[in-house]
């Protein structure tokens, strides 16, 4: 049994280049809303784009701030 440990959020992340279906949509939507994901402007995310050694790091700290 796969059981997800991610919760659904009701307001959906505001960033146009995520579709609604995606496997990962769930994960961007809580990240998001927990101040761990900001995209690279306000209304993007660039999902298939490559992520930089920094953007990889402040993810990285912000989720280690959020687990304490």
């Amino acid at each position: 049994m796969i059981v997800s440990a991610i919760p659904v959020f009701e307001e959906a992340a505001p960033f146009t280049d995520v579709e609604e279906d995606t496997r990962y949509t769930d994960a961007i939507d809580w990240g998001y809303a927990e101040g761990i994901i900001e995209g690279v402007s306000d209304n993007k995310l660039e999902p298939q784009g490559t992520a930089t050694r920094a953007q990889v790091a402040a993810v990285i700290m912000r989720m280690a701030l959020l687990a304490k």
